[in-house]
């Protein structure tokens, strides 16, 4: 089988312009298509929180149009078997790594991704106000959740300024700093350098070790953990594209990584880290977005992975959109 995994905006494709029961009819005629075609969908955590997480945007919760509720009802029943009562979920990027790289299953992990498919579950049963505002507190810790992983992201490219004028500390800022040609000229060098590949690596395995140990489980030893580095720079070379692509723009001191579309990559690595892989029970993994930055990292790092877009997805299961 092939194991389909929809972004975000995939799912908001899915819904847009179709009311609660046009929604529901689409998702069923697209698992009847799936599964002549030998395709089985799963939902993918992170585009589970980004789709909850705007569920208290600022706008009228209770319009039963309302986007968000909408692409919520439709994720889970496009990747759950009612009959089975069972649902399928791809695990969170961590979670895979810590499993894989270590052996180590993250419990408290494990319990957010139940939580957050039984919050998708009552919503598909019941689409309305009163179920979002049932679930309204865990949905407030999910979207402060993703608030502060962005304001961690954004903070931390801050840091790296501000370490490398520290160490430069004749230039006022960061524009100053790249104003003069040999600065420039070296930060151009290093961010398409393997140096920033395997920086990237080293940060993201260091991360997870450090939650890991936060949540009460044995630090890995430097060893494994420069094992680990190695093994990701390989496993999740479509992810590390993608960042380099992103890291591509330190040289211009007007790019602004603050901004919303290009905060929001730190979510699209992560869907991006499947990206030529398999799920534990061998399905091949393929992933559904229209985002082009993505899709070009992927083919470029890995050109015979399976990634489609949306209507050439549509297409390739002969269902009309």
């Amino acid at each position: 089988m092939i194991a389909s995994i929809l972004d975000t905006n995939a799912y908001i494709k899915l819904v847009s312009k179709r009311n609660f029961d046009e929604v529901r009819s689409f998702v069923h005629e697209i698992k009847e298509a799936e599964s002549r075609c030998g395709y089985i969908a799963y939902i993918y955590p992170t585009v589970a929180q980004e789709l909850l997480s705007h569920l208290l945007d600022k706008q009228p919760i209770c319009n039963p149009q309302y986007t968000y509720t909408k692409a919520c009802m439709a994720i889970y029943d496009h990747c759950s078997d009612k009959e089975l009562n069972q649902y399928r979920m791809s695990p969170f990027h961590e979670l895979q790594i810590a499993h894989a790289y270590w052996g180590i299953d993250n419990k408290i992990v494990l319990e957010t991704q139940k939580s957050i498919c039984y919050i998708l579950s009552e919503i598909e049963k019941n689409p309305n106000c009163r179920t979002i505002i049932k679930y309204r507190k865990q949905i407030e810790q999910i979207k402060k959740f993703t608030q502060e992983a962005e304001q961690e992201y954004i903070a931390g490219i801050a840091e790296i300024k501000q370490k490398i004028l520290q160490q430069n500390s004749q230039y006022k800022d960061w524009n100053e700093f790249l104003s003069d040609k040999k600065n420039r000229d070296a930060v151009s060098g290093y961010v398409k350098s393997p140096g920033l590949r395997e920086f990237l690596a080293t940060a993201m395995i260091y991360a997870i070790a450090i939650d890991l140990h936060n949540k009460g489980y044995a630090l890995p030893n430097k060893q494994s953990i420069d094992n680990a580095v190695k093994i990701y720079m390989q496993d999740c070379k479509a992810s590390i594209e993608l960042q380099m692509e992103l890291f591509s723009h330190w040289d211009d001191p007007n790019f602004d990584f603050g901004r919303p579309d290009r905060v929001n990559t730190i979510w699209d690595l992560k869907v991006l880290s499947c990206a030529g892989h398999k799920l534990s029970n061998q399905d091949e993994i393929l992933l559904v977005t229209d985002d082009k930055k993505m899709i070009r990292a992927a083919k470029d790092a890995i050109p015979n992975c399976k990634i489609f877009t949306y209507s050439e997805y549509m297409e390739t299961i002969g269902v009309r959109i």
